[in-house]
């Protein structure tokens, strides 16, 4: 087990959840959908599992460790084996695609490489390998702010890999994509868990994708988990009143 949520309860304002008493396991190697309508509470678990978002009750152990008690040098480590892609990239445009996905290993420089933005030659290959993995080789020194947005979402990708995370968070990072594009990316998500063993949890909207590509699904209703399934014994059927 890779992850433990342990009853946890996150507010934005008191005696107002944002969840409530939410609680599951993780193996390594998951490929997790967080489905839910708008509001349930998706983006804020995520954030409160690499400490994004404080809890008010409860605990996570990622690896043994409880997230939430940590000290901040260690927490820094930690947070460098959970890649959190977030829905808007947070990619910055007026840099290349080489330079942002770079950026992911700054927090484990000293105050001079960080200032130089100083990269050992192995550092560029593993760079140039993880953006050539999703499919922009030919986008490498192009400016981010040039890209389109299932190529935006691609750096992200390229950033987690860069990082060398075991576990992913993706915040519905595919919602304001057309199908293919949306496809794309998922196609690049099923790959990471086939192929490299990554632990993947992913929030979305698209009952059809979670359910084709996800070996389980965690619904989240009214701030509660709602029910924690594996994919192959749902359908759309099952699953579309969650949203209703």
């Amino acid at each position: 087990m890779i992850l433990e949520l342990k009853d946890i309860s996150v507010q934005y304002e008191k005696n107002i959840d944002a969840i409530k008493d939410a609680s599951f396991n993780v193996e390594g190697g998951d490929f997790v959908a967080l489905i839910g309508p708008s509001g349930a509470g998706k983006s804020t678990l995520l954030k409160a599992i690499n400490a994004l978002n404080p809890l008010s009750k409860g605990s996570v152990i990622y690896k043994g460790e409880d997230v939430h008690r940590l000290r901040a040098k260690d927490l820094r480590r930690l947070r460098r084996n959970i890649a959190f892609i977030f829905q808007d990239t947070s990619i910055i445009e007026n840099i290349s695609v080489l330079d942002n996905v770079l950026l992911a290993r700054l927090g484990e420089k000293n105050f001079f490489e960080a200032m130089l933005s100083k990269f050992t030659n192995d550092e560029y290959m593993d760079a140039l390998k993880a953006i050539e993995m999703v499919g922009l080789k030919e986008k490498t020194y192009a400016l981010a702010k040039d890209l389109s947005g299932g190529q935006k979402q691609r750096v992200a990708i390229a950033r987690s890999l860069f990082q060398k995370s075991d576990l992913i968070l993706a915040d519905e990072p595919i919602s304001s994509l057309d199908i293919e594009t949306k496809r794309s990316i998922m196609d690049i998500f099923k790959m990471l868990n086939t192929d490299y063993k990554k632990t993947i949890i992913i929030s979305m909207h698209d009952l059809d994708l979670s359910l084709e590509y996800a070996k389980r699904v965690i619904a989240i209703k009214d701030h509660r988990v709602y029910f924690d399934r594996s994919a192959n014994e749902l359908n759309y059927d099952s699953v579309k009143d969650l949203f209703i």
